[in-house]
Formats: C-alpha cells, structure tokens, sequence
C-alpha cells in the first residue's frame, strides 16, 4: 500500500514540473499542455487500478529465462537501455533476450550478441502528440490505422513467444502496460509508468537519481549479485559499424550542434565562436559537424563564415552505423544531449555535453529538483557536463584544452 501511494506522489510531483518553466518555444508548450490534460485524465483510472488490481508478486526466476525488453522510445533511450545486457547475460548466462522496439532503431541493435530477437511496436500516442510532427490529418489518420493492424501483428506474434519476463523499460506517460501484461508470465514496470498496478513487480523510480541507477531497479527481482552489478559501467551497447565517408586522416574531433528543440542548443552565433575559438586552439586538429539533411540551413549558418576552411567538414547524409565509424576514430565528442552522447559513451569516448539545466534535469548540475525532463546521460570519468545556459564559447573550449592537455 506504501509503495502504490508513493507512486501516487511521484505522479503529482512529475505532473506539478511539467510546469514549472513555461518560457519555452510554442513547439514545447505544446507537448507540455498535453502531457498535463492527458495525465489529468488518465489520472483516475490509476487510482481506481491501484484500489482494485493485484497481480501476484515474482516468487521464482528460472535458471534460462526467456526476457523481453520493451523500450518504443527514442534512439538516445533504446541505445541506452542496453548497458542493461552484459549484466543480465553474465547473471543468467542461458537467458534469451528479445527486444520490442519503434523500427527506426533496428540499427542500434544489429549484431549485438546478447539478443536473440528484435520486434517492431510503433506507440500511436507517442507519435501523435501534438507539437511533435507535422502531419495533415487525412495522413495522420491512415498512418494510425495502418500503425494499429501492424502492432497488433507483432503483439500476436509477441503472445506465442510466451515470456517469463517482460521488461517495460520506458518510464514517464504515455507508457502503458496493459499491452504488455499478458505477454509473458510475471511484467516488471517502473512505478510512475503509465497502469503499473497491471505489474508484478513495481521498481523504483527515484525522480533524482541517475538514470542508469533508475534502470538497475528494474532487474532488482532477477536477483543479481551485487558484484556482477557493480562490474559493468552503464554504457550501451553497439555493434554495427560501415565506412564512414570523408574522414578525416588527420585528428579530428566531432561536434554535433543542432537540434529538432531550439531551447536544447545555442544560437548560431555561439556556435560560430565556439567553432572559430577551437580552431585556434587545437591547430592540429580538424572539426567533423554532423547533423540531418534536413538541418543543412541551420548548419551553414555556422560555417559560411569560416570561408570554407579546410579543417571544417559538415556531413548531413550519415547512416548510424556511418556516424558509429566517425565516432569511433574521432578524439572525442563535442555535442548537446542528443542520442550522438549515447552513442559517443557506448563507443568510450570523451564527450563534453551542453545540457538545458531548466528543462532537462542532471544530478549535480541542476539546482531545480522538479524539472520536467530528465537527461539520461551517465556521470562517467570521461563525460563532462555544462550548462547551456550559463557556458561560454571560451569556457567550452578552455575546458576540453585541459581534457587534452
């Protein structure tokens, strides 16, 4: 009874910082009026479930469990999810481990051995939130419909599998498990997802934690030693790497500068300077600026005026396995909170990281303990965070001359 009313309590304190920062782009307001009405009305029925439904609690762990992960997030979130893996293979070394997953994320998942089966799940709330495409609605509709028979495919196909562990990995709303309760023999959940009382063992969701401590809560009923936990460092996993084009052959580092949310990044002036300031300061080194076709405008606007420097490369036409490969040979990572950090983490290298400390909450670094959302970047030796709205041009760049010195 204490644990379903302290969820309660996370409910209302998640609900009160969706608004406690308004001052955003009409984009994010958006999605936070939402968010807000969906949960005011989604609210009630959790209570009345948290009243009336039990489901029996996790006695026993076979030796070769058969484990689904469901994580239909985004790809910064999937890629993440997978430092999880090692862990459970080490405790459970027969275990199979299948993953459920929105179909943009095959990639991250290709070659990893420790999964034996991936599925497609495309969440028709998720993707129809508004603010977040722009989409006539005569389309929008023939895209929910399609993506409803080809979900309900994949949830049959889910049912013959017949799990004994299933693994709702995604935290905040909309995060619903009454899909997922009858896939496998016991449904572990987090306490603030969305119908967690279907759930037979609710894990912890501290709201101030690291993520990756937030994420080890949910393998808490497998029972794992605590030496096998404390061996791995929560970096993701991957595997799936193809020649990137244009690589450098002399040093360079990555800078990945934009983003779909304007209050996520820093105005193309900053940048501007930042990019001339490293210049300067690392004369040895080039400068690989990655982003999507889509964002070529934006990142012209930082580049034309350097005159088409030869140290300067903009690629915008990157697979993930090409951005994987230009990764992995660079120095290191310079970026926003952006699925790239994930991936720079997953590939060990050194990532300095602007973070909006009033939208995104970051142990240590915010000072507002209700923040709306919540960054899941670890706090590694080798990932160094700054604010994005208190950091300077000169500040970024004398800090990653001291990294390198």
């Amino acid at each position: 009874v204490m644990l379903r009313l302290k969820r309660h309590i996370k409910l209302w304190h998640k609900f009160i910082a969706n608004y406690t920062y308004l001052k955003v782009s009409p984009r994010r307001l958006v999605i936070k009026l939402f968010k807000g009405c969906w949960f005011l009305i989604t609210w009630p029925f959790e209570l009345l479930g948290d009243i009336l439904i039990w489901p029996r609690p996790i006695k026993h762990i076979v030796d070769h469990p058969k484990i689904l992960i469901i994580k239909v997030d985004q790809l910064g979130d999937l890629l993440f999810s997978t430092f999880l893996l090692p862990i459970i293979k080490e405790a459970y070394p027969a275990s199979s481990i299948d993953y459920l997953i929105h179909p943009h994320g095959q990639a991250i998942l290709d070659n990893n051995p420790a999964i034996r089966q991936v599925y497609y799940w495309q969440d028709l709330l998720l993707q129809n939130i508004p603010g977040r495409q722009k989409i006539k609605l005569g389309k929008r509709t023939w895209q929910f419909l399609a993506t409803g028979y080809r979900n309900f495919k994949s949830w049959l196909a889910l049912r013959h599998e017949h799990y004994d562990i299933v693994i709702n990995a995604r935290a905040f709303w909309p995060s619903c498990n009454w899909p997922w309760r009858g896939l496998g023999h016991y449904l572990i959940a987090f306490d603030i997802s969305q119908a967690s009382y279907l759930a037979n063992y609710l894990a912890d969701y501290n709201l101030r934690a690291q993520e990756w401590e937030n994420y080890l809560n949910l393998l808490k009923p497998l029972h794992i030693k605590e030496e096998i936990l404390k061996k791995y460092e929560p970096r993701g996993q991957f595997f799936n790497f193809v020649s990137a084009p244009q690589k450098p052959t002399v040093p360079y580092w990555c800078l990945s500068p934009v983003s779909f949310d304007p209050e996520k990044t820093w105005s193309s002036s900053l940048w501007l300077s930042f990019i001339q300031i490293f210049l300067d300061n690392f004369s040895d080194n080039s400068l690989v600026i990655t982003g999507l076709a889509n964002q070529q405008d934006w990142l012209a606007a930082i580049t034309q005026p350097l005159n088409n420097n030869d140290r300067v490369i903009t690629l915008t036409n990157l697979s993930l396995p090409q951005l994987a490969d230009l990764l992995k040979d660079s120095q290191g990572l310079i970026s926003l909170d952006s699925f790239n950090v994930h991936l720079a983490i997953a590939l060990n290298k050194p990532v300095f990281c602007l973070v909006n400390s009033r939208l995104f909450y970051v142990p240590g670094l915010s000072t507002n303990h209700l923040v709306d959302g919540r960054c899941m970047i670890p706090l590694l030796p080798n990932v160094v965070f700054n604010d994005l709205l208190t950091t300077t041009p000169e500040q970024l760049s004398s800090q990653i001359k001291r990294y390198c010195s």
